[in-house]
């Protein structure tokens, strides 16, 4: 098969075009699907997918991503701090208690 033209997605997988179609070139670790629990963090930090196996047979594919979630977590402080604008002096006790008093009245 003559390679005409590819690209990288990233470094584990490369799409290649010859003269009919396009394949896609994967290098997928595989592990068994109690490791893939024990070392997730070490499987999300990896640059290429995995192949879960139970009991020698692939029951899925992991592909890690690399994102940036600053933007996230930038939105959720603004969030954060604009609720409690919003609750202002609100005690929580005070919540609480009328909670607690509004459960007992319905169950009577």
């Amino acid at each position: 098969m003559t390679r005409v033209s590819g690209f990288r997605l990233f470094d584990a997988v490369e799409c290649v075009h010859d003269e009919t179609h396009w394949r896609i070139d994967m290098t997928v670790a595989t592990v068994g699907i109690r490791e893939f629990r024990a070392g997730l963090s070490d499987f999300i930090d990896a640059d290429q997918p995995t192949a879960v196996t139970r009991h020698g047979r692939t029951v899925g594919f992991f592909i890690p991503t690399k994102t940036d979630l600053s933007a996230e977590r930038a939105a959720f402080m603004q969030a954060a701090s604009r609720l409690n604008e919003l609750l202002g002096d609100i005690d929580v006790d005070d919540i609480i208690n009328e909670l607690d008093t509004l459960r007992h009245e319905a169950r009577a």
